[in-house]
């Protein structure tokens, strides 16, 4: 409000323009409001962003994103494990780095997981790295959206190491039965 020291101080003009300037006043306000707001949105994404670029570069399992038969997109360890640059994965599907026996099954879970049904998320399975070795893995999986598009987010874990060990624990446990004689096993 503007106020004067005696009743009628203004024209009529005088508070019509007064009366806009307000109302431009408060447009202003709400456009430094609105601007805020952006402002505060965008370095909210720029926050997370670096997020997920610096949880992708430091994981100890491999990161994988599928979209329309695609690999969009692979994290460094992912990259280590199979033996692709980043621009070479790009160029392959499901089919190149899923042993054959195994490509079916692993489709089918994917198809069932874009379209919403229930399938388990973890589960073992054969890769084939860039040079043709088989490498054993145990993948999570799940439906994620790529640039707006359903697309498979696959988390993946190198077990060459942990199907060793298995192999060499039943080699033991076999050579203990088949033994007639007592056994002693020492740390040493």
């Amino acid at each position: 409000n503007v106020y004067a020291a005696k009743p009628d101080a203004f024209q009529q003009e005088e508070v019509a323009l007064l009366n806009e300037l307000v109302e431009d006043l408060g447009h202003a306000l709400q456009m430094i409001e609105m601007m805020a707001a952006h402002d505060r949105a965008e370095q909210a994404l720029v926050q997370s962003e670096t997020n997920f670029r610096t949880l992708t570069a430091n994981a100890n399992v491999g990161i994988l994103v599928n979209c329309r038969g695609r690999h969009v997109f692979g994290n460094a360890r992912l990259l280590a494990m199979l033996g692709y640059s980043l621009e070479q994965l790009q160029q392959t599907g499901m089919a190149e780095i899923v042993h054959p026996d195994e490509y079916a099954t692993v489709m089918q879970r994917f198809q069932q997981r874009l379209s919403g049904a229930p399938v388990d998320s973890t589960y073992e399975t054969l890769f084939l790295t860039r040079d043709g070795r088989e490498l054993p893995v145990e993948i999570t999986a799940t439906q994620t959206l790529w640039e707006g598009v359903p697309a498979g987010l696959v988390f993946v874990n190198d077990i060459s190491e942990r199907r060793r060990a298995e192999a060499r624990m039943r080699q033991l446990s076999s050579a203990l039965e088949q033994t007639a004689d007592a056994v002693m096993i020492t740390d040493k």
